[in-house]
């Protein structure tokens, strides 16, 4: 029952992607390519940049931000500068209600990320602490939540990659290829 919501689901959110996808072109995807560099140009660098006017540039704007493809624009604070010490991806099994689970883990201000995910365990969550007891008290924390049955922290040591989402050319491949193009 589960497996065939997912799918349902799946398909229902393919479908609406498709008919947003259909509507990008080009000029859409070098707008986004330029945002997703610095999202701080203001539209008239944005149209130097590419070489269209800034009404063009204002309107592609406007359309991608409707269609849900730009979802907000925002900054990337580094934690570990401003003094955190400790981040740790959870991975915890839930024995039912992964959903209610899951909206009460991101409601705690640590909570970075919350994912549902494939496998063993149900999600996937990203907090960042300040302290390594503030982690400790997190992972207790998580335990006491109900329907809560099992938790696997992972501390992580070192961030080697982390961007907000996949690469401009990997973004307009996927489109590509969704649209049944090579």
């Amino acid at each position: 029952m589960i497996v065939q919501t997912f799918i349902q689901k799946w398909r229902i959110s393919m479908i609406s992607s498709l008919e947003k996808l259909a509507k990008l072109d080009d000029i859409d995807f070098k707008i986004l390519t330029v945002l997703m560099e610095d999202a701080r140009l203001s539209l008239n660098k944005i149209a130097e940049k590419i070489g269209i006017s800034v009404a063009t540039v204002s309107a592609r704007v406007k359309k991608l931000e409707s269609l849900g493809v730009i979802e907000r624009y925002t900054i990337y604070v580094n934690c570990k500068t401003l003094g955190f010490q400790a981040s740790a991806i959870f991975l915890i099994k839930v024995s039912k209600n992964i959903e209610e689970v899951g909206r009460l883990i991101a409601e705690l201000n640590e909570t970075r990320a919350v994912y549902r995910v494939t496998g063993r365990f149900d999600l996937a969550v990203h907090f960042s602490c300040i302290t390594i007891d503030s982690l400790a008290s997190m992972i207790d924390k998580i335990k006491k939540i109900p329907n809560v049955e099992d938790v696997e922290t992972m501390v992580i040591l070192d961030i080697l990659k982390d961007r907000p989402h996949p690469s401009p050319e990997v973004i307009k491949k996927a489109s590509r290829m969704a649209l049944g193009e090579k």
